[in-house]
């Protein structure tokens, strides 16, 4: 079975079994080049994702720490208007936003299509990819426009969702209607990038799916069923260093958002709705996400990540292979460990050690899975 027709048949499965709660993967693996963090989700793929940008260049969104809105009433209008049956095919959104005309369009293949999206008046860029779907939405946003003045998120939405309500600090309530390409259901929206987005709920109807609280201004990470809420609030460093003389640092951000993580160059975080099963339990650790330091080439850069641990563990030690080792501490996170961790270049992991709370080992693995 192709990970293409896996994804369809979970989405099948969960449409029809709507009460269950889905299955979160245990494992991410977030890889980024130099200092940004890749797209995790719309038409990302694990290997990495083209960029093609005609006139002008739209980067990846940065999230930074999540922070409220401001105070000060921000003055804006965002519309999003309908994608009649005479629009042209592949478009999947469009409307105005500070006065700025935007849209989407999906064009090329079903399996690897590609996102066009930019303001009417403006130089257009594209991202191309894999389809990545989720339940009950998987959305992603992207910096562009002039000045990066917009953020753009689009992406698939399940069988069963008729809408999307996104709802805006001043009250606005935006509706995004999915717009069915090539057996995909899509929805898109731009709006300021100065504005927090308060809540977004996906419908089947009158009845509420799910719902997101975005992590940063429009992170939409995880969707929490009807009643459900996100961790209790934290931040907390899980760890830091130098390696080849480049700095690294890594800190937990829970919240209503999910579980989510700064790290070298930007963010990431987890889809999970419970922290259990983050450790499976046939093993004690269990890596999160890893990526190059600095801006050097990727293959013989240094390394970083982070990872969780089992309560037991308080210490993870890591041999190399030139024979020089390092030790990481856990900190408590939840109901498990969390710790970051760091490779200096052309080395690799031979070998994992894990200690007790006494200093006693506790666990020892092979280094393979820990380069990234």
């Amino acid at each position: 079975m192709s990970i293409q027709d896996g994804q369809e048949l979970r989405e099948r499965l969960g449409d029809l079994l709507g009460g269950l709660e889905p299955r979160p993967a245990p494992v991410i693996r977030a890889i980024r080049q130099g200092r940004g963090i890749k797209m995790r989700r719309l038409i990302s793929a694990a290997a990495g994702l083209a960029v093609v940008a005609v006139g002008v260049v739209v980067i990846p969104l940065l999230l930074q720490r999540h922070t409220v809105s401001p105070a000060a009433k921000l003055h804006y209008k965002v519309t999003v208007e309908p994608v009649g049956k005479s629009a042209p095919r592949g478009l999947i959104g469009h409307g105005v936003a500070d006065g700025k005309h935007w849209s989407v369009n999906v064009s090329g293949s079903r399996q690897r299509p590609t996102i066009t999206l930019g303001p009417l008046s403006a130089a257009m860029a594209a991202y191309t990819g894999p389809v990545v779907q989720g339940w009950p939405a998987d959305l992603t946003s992207q910096s562009g426009g002039q000045n990066n003045s917009l953020v753009f998120l689009s992406g698939t939405v399940s069988r069963n969702v008729t809408r999307i309500a996104m709802s805006l600090p001043d009250g606005e309530l935006l509706s995004l209607i999915p717009v069915t390409w090539k057996g995909y259901r899509w929805v898109a929206v731009a709006i300021p990038a100065r504005v927090h987005i308060v809540r977004a709920v996906a419908y089947a109807g009158s009845t509420e799916l799910g719902y997101a609280v975005p992590f940063g201004n429009s992170e939409l990470a995880t969707w929490w069923r009807p009643g459900q809420a996100g961790p209790a609030r934290l931040a907390k460093s899980i760890g830091a260093g130098v390696v080849g003389g480049v700095s690294w640092r890594y800190e937990a951000d829970l919240g209503p958002w999910g579980y989510c993580y700064l790290v070298p160059g930007g963010s990431d975080c987890i889809h999970m709705t419970s922290e259990a099963g983050l450790v499976p339990a046939d093993k004690l650790v269990s890596q999160l996400g890893c990526g190059p330091l600095g801006t050097g080439n990727p293959a013989t850069a240094p390394t970083s990540g982070f990872a969780a641990t089992v309560p037991q563990v308080l210490k993870v030690e890591l041999n190399y292979s030139d024979g020089s080792k390092a030790a990481f501490p856990t900190v408590a996170v939840g109901r498990y460990r969390m710790f970051g961790y760091a490779i200096p270049g052309r080395l690799k992991v031979v070998r994992s050690l894990e200690y007790g709370r006494t200093g006693h080992l506790i666990g020892s693995a092979s280094g393979a899975g820990w380069g990234c």
